[in-house]
């Protein structure tokens, strides 16, 4: 027993510590809303996300990072405008979706402890609104006006207050809280019918923080 104390002693004092190392492993789950003609902020859905953080300065540095979520609303309210009765808005939808963005994040605190930040940052997201019965909304033209067309890809820009407490000085617990601001009114598969701007995702992510060693090169 004391002879196994010892060695995880050893091996975990063998990581670098987050002030030295230089890239950090960001990965853990996360809690998706949305909001748009449907709702605001009604429904909650999962995700996970995973990236790479940089550590080279003390107040400022990058981070990359790959979301997977999904987001879900319904309007038993919504009407057919009166086209003909050819047009049948979806009353719900779910839409899945993955991102990928760089930020730049600024530290107000940053200590052995704690890191304290605000970020911003920007992004490609692809995403596929479904209805009740799981058939893409995309190519469903009696959803929406004649000739209203989109394509289910959207540029972000993600804004986030976060922080991050280290345990041991090697592994970091985080918490933050995001508006992914997304350029599109089409994550919901309404927008000429509805009365809102672009849709918008909140994230609350909840990260395992681990620091990076790459070995030296030998001469």
């Amino acid at each position: 027993m004391r002879i196994s104390i010892i060695i995880l002693i050893i091996a975990i004092s063998a990581v670098p510590s987050f002030g030295q190392n230089k890239l950090l492993l960001e990965t853990g789950g996360s809690l998706f809303s949305y909001s748009g003609d449907m709702g605001s902020f009604d429904q909650a859905g999962g995700g996970f996300h995973v990236g790479i953080r940089l550590n080279k300065k003390r107040k400022l540095n990058g981070s990359f990072q790959l979301i997977l979520g999904s987001v879900s609303d319904d309007d038993p309210e919504q009407a057919p405008p009166t086209q003909a009765g050819t047009v049948a808005p979806n009353k719900y939808f779910k839409t899945n979706f993955f991102g990928v963005n760089y930020a730049l994040n600024y530290h107000f605190i940053k200590n052995e402890r704690w890191w304290i930040y605000l970020s911003q940052g920007i992004g490609f997201l692809r995403f596929t609104p479904k209805d009740a019965n799981g058939q893409s909304l995309v190519n469903a033209t009696n959803t929406r006006n004649d000739g209203e067309d989109y394509r289910n890809t959207s540029a972000f820009l993600p804004t986030s207050v976060g922080a991050i407490y280290y345990l041991s000085g090697n592994v970091g617990l985080g918490i933050s809280l995001s508006m992914l601001n997304t350029a599109t009114d089409y994550l919901d598969n309404i927008s000429e019918l509805g009365t809102s701007g672009n849709d918008n995702i909140f994230q609350a992510k909840f990260s395992l923080i681990i620091p990076l060693q790459i070995a030296a090169k030998s001469d």
